[in-house]
């Protein structure tokens, strides 16, 4: 008698701790989809678009004000030029 006591109380706590675990797990996947409803959100930063108007990387320049935007007018040589922005480096090892 008391061994099928003990068998049914660890059943019941089986049971019980199955359910409760279940419930948890629904919740936190209602609760993942509500914030995902929010909407995606961007990864980087928004790109400034190609201005025709203003030169490019490589043509002649006197101030950085007549280059594309985040270019810059450095000089080379005997006369200046549009310079792109260096592009930020990996650390080594990084995966892209």
């Amino acid at each position: 008698m008391l061994r099928s006591m003990n068998v049914v109380s660890l059943f019941s706590a089986v049971l019980l701790s199955g359910a409760l675990l279940g419930a948890s797990v629904q919740h936190a996947s209602a609760h993942g989809r509500a914030v995902g409803e929010l909407g995606p959100q961007p990864a980087r930063p928004v790109k400034e678009p190609h201005d025709p108007k203003k030169k490019n990387a490589g043509d002649a320049c006197k101030s950085s004000d007549e280059c594309q935007p985040h270019h810059s007018c450095v000089k080379n040589g005997d006369k200046s030029v549009c310079q792109a922005p260096e592009r930020s480096r990996l650390p080594p090892g990084a995966v892209t």
